[in-house]
Formats: C-alpha cells, sequence, structure tokens
C-alpha cells in the first residue's frame, strides 16, 4: 500500500505544505482496509505492511519511534500510560505511522538511517512533528466518518461525545473538528494566563480576526483565565462557558459579530483547552 522504494529508485519527492494531502495519504489506508466505522484501531492498518511495531514501557525517553532497517520499519510505542487501546497511545501509533507514510519524512528516514524519536499531540512546533500528527488525527478521524461531527455547531457537548465514539483525546477531536468544519470556530491550548499554540478553522479566517497568537496574554473577560485562576468553576458540566465581545480578543476583525462563545475546560498536562466560536452574521 505505501511506496517504501529506495530514496535511489525513485523520483526526489518535494515536500508539499499541503495538510490536504496529509489527510489523503491517511484516509485511503483506512478506506483501503474496508473500514465503515469507528473506532480505528491503527495496528491492524499496518498488519500487512512492513512495519513492526513494538510496546513496551519505555519510561519518559518516548511516546513514540520509528526507525528504518533497510526492509521495514521499526514502530516502538511507549506503554508507560496505557496500553493499545489507550488514546494517548492509539494517537502515539497513529503519528508514527504518519512518519513511515508521508513520502517527504520516508526518505529522510531511509536517507538518514536514524531512530526517529516523537512526543505526540501537539507538544511540538516543527513542522515535520505537526504534519505527523496531523496524519495521525485524519487516520483516527478521517472526514468520511467524522463528517457527522464537522457538520454540528461548534460546542464542546457535542465533541465530548465524538472523542468516546472515535476512541480519541478530546484535545485531538477538538483541533480534528476545526480542521474539518465549515463553521467559524478556533482552538488554542493555554497555561490559562497565555496562549501556547491554536488553529483556526477554514471559516474563521475569512473573518478577518486577528490579534490571536502565540504568547498573547488572555483578557479579564476571558472565562479560560477565570477558570485558571478559581473564580470560575464548571457545575453539571466538565467545561465552563460565557458569551465574549469580539474587541476583547482581536485587534482586527472584517465584520462586526454579535457574539463569540468561548468554552474552556482543563487539559491535563497542556494546560486548558479553549474553543472559540463565531456567532454568524
Amino acid at each position: 500500500m505505501l511506496n517504501w522504494t529506495k530514496p535511489s529508485e525513485r523520483k526526489q519527492t518535494i515536500p508539499l505544505d499541503n495538510a490536504s494531502l496529509i489527510a489523503d495519504l491517511a484516509e485511503c489506508m483506512v478506506d483501503g482496509a474496508g473500514i465503515i466505522s469507528p473506532p480505528i484501531d491503527p495496528l491492524a492498518l499496518i498488519k500487512d505492511e512492513p512495519i513492526v511495531a513494538i510496546g513496551s514501557n519505555y519510561g519518559e525517553a518516548f511516546d513514540g519511534r520509528i526507525e528504518w532497517r533497510g526492509d521495514h520499519f521499526n514502530l516502538y510505542y511507549n506503554t508507560r500510560h496505557g496500553n493499545e487501546k489507550d488514546r494517548r497511545v492509539r494517537f502515539s501509533i497513529s503519528h508514527e505511522i504518519g512518519h513511515a507514510a508521508i513520502p517527504w519524512h520516508v526518505e529522510a528516514l531511509m536517507q538518514s538511517l536514524k531512530s526517529h524519536s516523537s512526543s505526540s499531540e501537539y507538544v511540538s512546533d516543527n513542522k515535520v512533528e505537526r504534519e505527523a500528527d496531523e496524519f495521525a488525527a485524519s487516520l483516527l478521524m478521517p472526514r468520511l466518518l467524522f463528517k457527522s461531527v464537522s457538520r454540528k455547531v461548534p460546542d464542546l457537548r457535542t465533541l465530548i461525545p465524538a472523542s468516546e465514539k472515535f476512541q480519541t483525546s478530546l484535545l485531538s477531536t477538538v483541533v480534528r473538528y476545526v480542521h474539518t468544519t465549515d463553521f467559524a470556530c478556533l482552538v488554542f491550548v493555554s497555561d490559562g494566563h497565555k496562549v501556547n499554540w491554536h488553529f483556526r478553522s477554514e471559516e474563521f479566517v475569512r473573518t478577518g480576526a486577528i490579534g490571536l497568537k502565540k504568547g498573547i496574554i488572555l483578557p479579564e473577560s476571558s472565562c479560560t483565565r477565570r477558570l485558571a485562576e478559581g473564580k470560575a468553576k464548571a457545575k453539571g458540566v466538565e467545561f465552563v462557558e460565557n458569551l465574549i465581545e469580539i474587541e476583547d480578543w482581536f485587534e482586527h476583525y472584517r465584520y462586526r459579530y454579535p457574539d463569540v462563545l468561548e468554552q474552556a475546560m482543563p487539559a491535563g498536562r497542556y494546560g486548558y483547552l479553549t474553543l472559540l466560536a463565531v456567532e454568524e452574521a
């Protein structure tokens, strides 16, 4: 299924900054396996491929590692946090499969002959790691199966059950939603006071709203900040929410929107996960 010829035996592959292409690579694997419902078993997808998957407790060394062994890949995944059914482990396995499937990643691995270690789920700013993260999310939540989620309005009340259905972390589920929905929304992770990273939906980009970026301090009106400071607590649900003024968050915007919905919740080692959704004018 995957083109693992030696670099000298094929034309040079030009890396493309194209999330759709990476998603297509992942979804072709799922489609080729005839899978029609979630959750996706990433190990089942590679059982007939020249990839040897090895799970063990590797401590804090890495979440996943991949290396080219001349005629096959060794894929190591860390079971420190759980077995193959654990959501973090599932993402790590899928992330490493991405390194063995994305052509320019394969090229680099074959040429260097060095092990490549990863800490997955959007921890790294490295482009190669983000591409493997995109592959993993697309493999576990392919568009055809995920469309029932991406067509719904942005709301954690919908995305929390979706993460259960697809057996993915809420973080990767929300990111995948933002990447596939037609609604104007964005997701960011913060320490409760400043933004660490964020992703925007295509429709959000069209709003022209700018100003939210890495390192920016959250406004005092933010329920994310209030949650982090202990001034807001979730009651009856796993998150807090609030309608906010767009001027509090963005320096410039193309249109005046009635409201922006902010939903925030703790996200373990990542800090706080926040979903912002623009009410359509």
